[in-house]
């Protein structure tokens, strides 16, 4: 159940620093790097990952002939139980490991199988909420799409976000707007945000008369 998770990290770290060809730079690294506790939250840790890759990559350690600097830096941004964790099972001589497979490593060291059958139900029970608005919903079901155990079909999650919003909002999406259940996620989502904003103006400038 976590192979859906794994893969997205692997492809996260191989398409950034794996695969691409070594430079030597001397980029300065970023002011705010991220770091990694061991939080059992996947998105924190596919937000750590793509953070460390980015910083990686803007430094140019990347190529296969990188792996052992990529180790090393992934340990620096390691903190807490992580740290204790890369101490034990990822530093030291002899490891043949690559920085993919320690990614992956960490993931099912924190991450939990049982966080992905949560997800699974939290994706069944989402509700709209009036202060975030078509936002909030569109960010809550991305963020909880990505711990799943399966991946829902994209027509699937677009009827869920639809179902979800309010019924007026809903209407002006596929009646005024002309857009439908087969369109990209993010393309209603933009349009749920255009009437939600547009009714929020409305409000605002009645409540001044």
């Amino acid at each position: 159940t976590m192979g859906r998770q794994a893969a997205r990290l692997v492809k996260i770290v191989q398409d950034t620093v794996c695969f691409a060809p070594r430079e030597r730079s001397k980029a300065v690294p970023p002011n705010n790097p991220p770091t990694y506790e061991g939080d059992s939250d996947y998105t924190v840790l596919e937000a750590f990952v793509k953070g460390l890759m980015r910083c990686m990559s803007l430094q140019k350690i990347t190529g296969r002939s990188a792996n052992q600097e990529q180790l090393d830096f992934l340990g620096m941004y390691l903190r807490g139980k992580a740290l204790t964790w890369y101490n034990d099972e990822i530093e030291g001589p002899g490891n043949d490991m690559w920085i993919e497979e320690a990614i992956v490593a960490l993931l099912n060291q924190f991450i939990s199988v049982g966080s992905t059958f949560k997800a699974d139900a939290d994706f069944a029970n989402l509700r709209y909420r009036a202060d975030d608005g078509p936002y909030g919903l569109f960010w809550d079901i991305r963020n909880t799409i990505a711990k799943m155990s399966y991946e829902p079909n994209p027509r699937e999650v677009n009827r869920k976000f639809l179902s979800l919003l309010p019924s007026n909002t809903a209407h002006d999406v596929l009646v005024v707007q002309r857009l439908s259940d087969e369109c990209p996620l993010a393309e209603l989502y933009e349009a749920a945000e255009r009437f939600h904003e547009d009714v929020q103006f409305t409000r605002t400038l009645r409540s001044q008369e």
